[in-house]
């Protein structure tokens, strides 16, 4: 789903919703070295969700639920859930749970805030994560669209004009294209100069 689709639901520009993205931009960047090459253990993440739903005052999705929604998770992807997962340790974020829930209960926003965040992420590998901080950043601002809470401070528009410029699959994306075409234009000037070459050689004669 493109990015900005995760901000139309908001009304006046604003979701009803806001958090501080610097807590919880500390909080996920404490937690990604120790995910790191982790093998993540799938029952222990269910487990800690439910837990953070729990805490929340929200019903957790149940065990057979939540285990339909994981089949296509590989280790990585199993890593990033892990991490979006820590983020119901903050009590800013546990708090907006119960209001963003909605009529289709727990199991809808997990599939959408949680495992959707980790399939939809593959770029953005824990790796990646511990060695720049825009890619947390990137992350962060993900999960919050994806939850439906705003960004304090950002009107809606702001918010995913950042993650757009953000967006690490662009960023390769325009800077294969600059490769392609710096090639493109190399074969161009290579190509030239032979025809002046030969050219020149033909005058010669």
């Amino acid at each position: 789903m493109p990015i900005a689709d995760w901000f139309r639901k908001r009304p006046n520009g604003r979701a009803t919703v806001a958090i501080d993205l610097g807590p919880l931009e500390a909080a996920l960047a404490e937690i990604v070295p120790r995910l790191e090459n982790a093998e993540v253990e799938p029952d222990l993440v269910r487990a800690r969700l439910a837990d953070g739903y729990r805490d929340a005052g929200v019903n957790p999705p149940v065990p057979d639920a939540f285990d339909k929604l994981v089949p296509d998770l590989d280790a990585e992807a199993w890593r990033r859930l892990a991490l979006a997962v820590c983020a119901l340790n903050l009590p800013e974020v546990c708090a907006t749970v119960p209001g963003l829930v909605g009529n289709a209960g727990a199991i809808a926003q997990v599939k959408e805030a949680f495992v959707g965040l980790a399939l939809a992420t593959p770029l953005l590998t824990m790796t990646l994560l511990r060695q720049s901080p825009l890619r947390v950043e990137e992350f962060a601002r993900h999960f919050l669209a994806r939850l439906g809470t705003a960004v304090s401070g950002e009107t809606a528009a702001q918010s995913r004009e950042r993650l757009e410029r953000l967006d690490y699959g662009r960023l390769l994306a325009e800077a294969e294209r600059a490769k392609v075409s710096a090639e493109e234009r190399m074969e161009y000037l290579r190509q030239l100069q032979e025809d002046q070459a030969r050219r020149a050689r033909r005058g010669k004669w």
